[in-house]
């Protein structure tokens, strides 16, 4: 009974410490001069698979979450993308293996072998010490998607996905793809795009 006390205590701490759930929410437009909405996501992680071939039990990970900016006067969508996360770290015992560097070009690679590809704008990579011996690193960036290739990602029924970095690249199977991931980006297409 101790035991199973134990292990319950442990995968619930394990639980808690994962991906937060899909939000989105309106930033704030109170300083923008056109008050255009903007719908911004979180924690749509595409993988719980690490580039090295374990599986994140925290919240570290490559996230793509969609965004979407309407026109004030016409609610059309006027853009629409995905800010590009990849929450790694760095410690002195592995050193830096989760890390891609700058981040250069998202592909996606759907159904029948047709191949949606975004370049990253805006990039970056902050640190933030944890620690002595280790760091927690974000390497960010955005990427512009036309709504109809949005559709073609939506609407596919196998998604393979590769990120490329300025250090190394990695390549997301259709196995490795998180279920809730295509799930998020159809919810909120169909709740804020469409």
């Amino acid at each position: 009974m101790k035991r199973l006390l134990v292990s319950v205590v442990i995968l619930l701490g394990l639980m808690g410490c994962g991906a937060g759930q899909f939000t989105v929410k309106q930033s704030d437009d109170r300083f923008t001069e056109n008050k255009n909405p903007l719908l911004i996501s979180e924690n749509n992680r595409i993988s719980s698979k690490s580039a090295q071939g374990g599986v994140y039990v925290g919240d570290k990970g490559i996230y793509l979450n969609p965004f979407a900016e309407r026109n004030k006067t016409t609610n059309q969508v006027i853009a629409l993308g995905f800010n590009v996360i990849n929450k790694t770290d760095y410690d002195t015992m592995s050193g830096d293996i989760n890390q891609l560097g700058i981040l250069k070009e998202v592909v996606f690679r759907i159904n029948d072998g047709q191949l949606i590809t975004l370049k990253v704008a805006a990039a970056e990579n902050t640190t933030s010490s944890t620690g002595y011996a280790s760091s927690d690193k974000s390497e960010t960036g955005i990427v512009a998607i036309s709504q109809s290739d949005y559709e073609k990602l939506i609407g596919a029924t196998a998604v393979s996905f590769k990120i490329i970095g300025t250090k190394r690249s990695r390549v997301y199977e259709e196995k490795d793809i998180s279920s809730s991931f295509l799930q998020n980006l159809r919810q909120f297409y169909q709740t804020y795009v469409r």
